[in-house]
């Protein structure tokens, strides 16, 4: 079974998930990945993927439509921390080359004096 969390930084939106994603944390993802499209401040999405273990074809499912109706309000899709395995998953089906994949989740801007 999966978690969740979500944090909002700026105008991102960050999803760290964690564990094994089927269709049961889509049913309870779904909502609020698409409710950040009524979030005129959020200009990008991150889903941290680095403490997930596996995903299913739903939760790439997701991910695609998720992508495209961002696209639709010019936002962003970012995808990172992927497990190996998963990021195969993404290449064999050329997803890859679809999405904002990193392998690292973007850092905080640190500003010093």
């Amino acid at each position: 079974m999966g978690q969740y969390s979500v944090v909002t930084r700026g105008s991102d939106k960050i999803f760290q998930l964690s564990g094994e994603l089927g269709l049961e944390e889509t049913a309870a993802l779904r909502p609020l990945l698409w409710s950040v499209m009524e979030e005129p401040e959020i200009t990008r999405v991150i889903v941290d993927l680095t403490g997930v273990k596996r995903v299913d074809a739903s939760v790439i499912s997701l991910f695609v439509a998720t992508k495209n109706g961002l696209g639709k309000r010019r936002r962003r899709l970012l995808l990172c921390g992927m497990k190996r395995e998963i990021f195969q998953l993404f290449e064999q089906t050329n997803l890859n080359a679809y999405f904002d994949i990193r392998k690292e989740p973007p850092g905080e801007t640190v500003v010093r004096d």
